[in-house]
């Protein structure tokens, strides 16, 4: 059997698109078999919404079996009055995740906190599903993250292109892009960089050409290499608790611009099939220098994030008459 050689290397590709440049408001927290409204502003059509319900909180890489992801298109599904509102169908509990998208790319609109489902009366709505394919799809994932680490994602009877949505509750969700391959590719190891700093929170929502693969739990970045820090651009925090988070826009650099993200994405595929891409995975991960690699590829500068600081965001913290608004440039608390 030939060995396993590249098929494609990505080049430097921008890991965070600039978020915030619309906003989306909330007029009511989750709530089972509750119509959940939202409106927004700004943006360029198409708008649309991803409503995420997450695999739990700090659930390891085998018990991603809960997650779902509903994907609204908004100006079509919702009118012209740029107002939406559906059914919440996730049972009481769920920690849930949303994101606005429109023309200019995914997370644009901003990323809400992490909300937990609440209770109510009426339950006949609910629709709860497990899904343990991935298992076979996605037989490799570096799991827990850390701090600058590359990650690897192995991939397994899918239908290329791959995409890994990082999601980052409170601050700015990015897309993995894929590089261009062989289109009868359906095996691959993707090779990206977590540039995001210890203590923030990040999910993952992993789809192939046909759909959603899996979404995961809640993680806390780890601690790990500096190697992805230039000039004390990030902070680490303590890692949130569980629940909901409280995080602000991010910062800029000295220089008055935003700094943007790099992932260095690469692929290993071909027919080898499941138990030679996890043993390669093994092999691959003891004998890479992370530090070294990284340093060569890192090309351009990486976003700075605000420190965040636990918050839950239980229903009872709402004061009375005010609701959550995903604004710009505002300090967290400020409204809602």
């Amino acid at each position: 059997m030939a060995p396993l050689t590249p098929l494609a290397l990505a080049a430097l590709l921008p890991l965070l698109v600039p978020a915030w440049g619309w906003s989306f408001t909330l007029e009511n927290y989750p709530t089972q078999c509750t119509a959940l409204t939202w409106s927004w502003s700004g943006g360029t059509a198409p708008h649309s919404f991803s409503l995420i319900a997450l695999s739990g909180i700090n659930a390891s890489f085998s018990s991603w079996t809960t997650g779902t992801v509903a994907e609204i298109a908004a100006d079509q599904a919702c009118g012209t009055d740029d107002t939406c509102s559906i059914e919440f169908q996730w049972p009481a509990g769920t920690p849930v995740v949303i994101v606005g998208s429109d023309a200019e790319g995914f997370g644009t609109g901003g990323t809400s906190d992490v909300y937990t489902v609440q209770p109510s009366s009426v339950d006949s709505c609910v629709s709860s599903t497990t899904n343990s394919s991935y298992y076979a799809t996605v037989p490799a994932w570096s799991d827990p993250p850390a701090q600058c680490m590359q990650m690897l994602s192995g991939f397994h009877g899918i239908a290329w292109p791959p995409e890994i949505k990082v999601i980052i509750p409170g601050g700015e969700s990015s897309v993995v892009e894929s590089p261009q391959i062989q289109d009868n590719t359906t095996a691959a190891l993707l090779f990206w960089n977590m540039t995001v700093p210890a203590g923030t929170n990040v999910a993952y929502v992993v789809e192939d050409a046909n759909g959603p693969l899996f979404v995961s739990s809640l993680r806390t970045v780890g601690a790990g290499s500096s190697a992805c820090i230039q000039g004390g651009a990030y902070s680490s925090t303590a890692a949130p608790a569980a629940g909901a988070l409280s995080t602000s826009p991010p910062a800029t650099s000295s220089s008055g611009h935003s700094s943007t993200g790099a992932i260095a994405g690469g692929v290993v595929g071909g027919v080898a099939g499941l138990v030679l891409l996890v043993a390669l995975t093994m092999f691959i991960m003891r004998r890479y220098n992370r530090r070294k690699m990284l340093a060569r590829r890192q090309t351009i500068g990486l976003v700075a994030y605000a420190a965040t600081r636990p918050e839950r965001l239980e229903r009872g913290t709402w004061p009375e008459g005010e609701r959550y608004k995903d604004n710009p440039g505002r300090p967290s608390g400020d409204e809602f």
